[in-house]
């Protein structure tokens, strides 16, 4: 795994930054493959330009992605269900939507539930298939990921890009504000080192 960002420490060693924790008992001897995570077969990376910026800037179709920024286009207003499945050996995957509440429809087991069923941000799948529900009414860029950290850096997350056209466009457009434009020559006439 390389870092995602750039250092101002000179000393530091990309290469030479992770460590391994081995339990007593446990085996000595290093990992052999990196861990990896996915959802429906793709591990998430972050794309070199924001999803936000894609999105003000035109893109609309999953075709504008790339596969491994797992982007899914929503439409507005749509209702969205979700199967999560659980893994097999035994982690619980706190899965947490930005963005929304959602219904949890069904847990690991049991009966699904349409008539009341809990409003939550994160929902704990283990081994069995959890249900989640959301209406896609609030247009942006939302992530959903397992809110292990190490589990979404190594790839358990997905993007949906809710609305595309109504982030660009009407009420909730999310185009950058004069204002705030009106700032960028302000901070490019600056000193170098006042930058």
């Amino acid at each position: 795994m390389e870092l995602q960002h750039d250092s101002d420490n000179d000393n530091l060693d990309t290469n030479n930054v992770y460590a391994v924790l081995h339990y007593e008992g446990a085996p000595d001897a290093e990992p052999t493959t990196p861990a990896k995570w996915k959802f429906n077969g793709i591990q998430y990376q972050s794309p070199s330009v924001p999803t936000l910026l894609q999105i003000i800037s035109g893109a609309t179709n999953p075709a504008d992605f790339t596969t491994s920024e797992h982007t899914l286009v929503l439409n507005h207003n749509e209702i969205v269900e979700i199967h999560l499945h659980g893994s097999a050996n035994g982690h619980v995957h706190p899965f947490h939507l930005h963005g929304h509440a959602f219904d949890v429809v069904q847990g690991n087991s049991g009966p699904i539930n349409y008539v009341n069923p809990p409003r939550r941000d994160v929902v704990g799948i283990q081994g069995g298939t959890g249900i989640i529900r959301f209406k896609a009414d609030n247009p942006g860029p939302w992530f959903l990921h397992c809110h292990i950290d190490w589990h979404l850096e190594a790839g358990l997350a997905v993007v949906f890009a809710e609305a595309p056209a109504e982030q660009r466009s009407g009420p909730n457009a999310q185009i950058i504000k004069q204002e705030w434009l009106d700032l960028c020559p302000i901070y490019d006439a600056l000193p170098a080192d006042q930058k």
